[in-house]
C-alpha cells in the first residue's frame, strides 16, 4: 500500500533508520511553531521571548515574518505560527537533496515527530526516495 501523508491509516510504524531511505514526506506537512521555536531556529531574538505577552510586539514579529516569505499566519488563540512553504510544498527548510538547512536548530514540532507529535503517534508517512 502507498503511504499518503494525509491519510494516517497508511503510514508505518517509525524506526529511526527509516529516515536515511525515506523522501522527507513529513517536510511536506504543514510546518506550526511556537514563538520558542522561532527563538531557536534564529528567526527572532530572545527578547522578543521575553516580551511573549505583548499582543503589539507579536503583532509587529508577525508582520515582519510574513514581509520576509518566512510566516504565512499566526494564530492568537493557539500561540502557533504556521511557516510558508516552498511552492511545492516541502518545508522552506528543506534543500534539494532533501536534508534539513536548520536540523539542529529545528523547531519542537520537528524534534518529536512522530514519537510525540503528529496524526498518528509512532508512525511516519515513510515514503522511499
Amino acid at each position: 500500500m502507498q503511504t499518503d501523508k494525509n491519510k494516517p491509516q497508511t503510514w508505518r510504524p517509525f524506526k529511526p533508520s527509516l529516515c536515511r531511505s525515506c523522501y522527507a514526506t513529513c517536510c511536506t506537512m504543514p510546518l506550526e511553531v511556537r514563538l520558542e521555536d522561532l527563538v531557536t531556529m534564529g528567526l527572532v531574538s530572545k527578547e522578543d521571548l521575553a516580551e511573549e505577552t505583548n499582543k503589539k510586539k507579536i503583532h509587529r514579529i508577525v508582520k515582519h515574518l510574513q514581509k520576509e516569505g518566512i510566516v504565512k499566519t499566526y494564530r492568537s488563540s493557539t500561540g502557533l505560527f504556521l511557516m510558508n512553504s516552498q511552492p511545492n510544498g516541502d518545508c522552506q527548510f528543506l534543500d534539494g537533496q532533501r536534508h534539513c538547512l536548520i536540523y539542529s536548530k529545528r523547531p519542537q514540532v520537528c524534534r518529536q515527530f512522530p514519537e510525540s507529535m503528529g496524526l498518528k503517534l509512532g508512525h511516519c508517512p515513510y515514503q522511499r526516495k
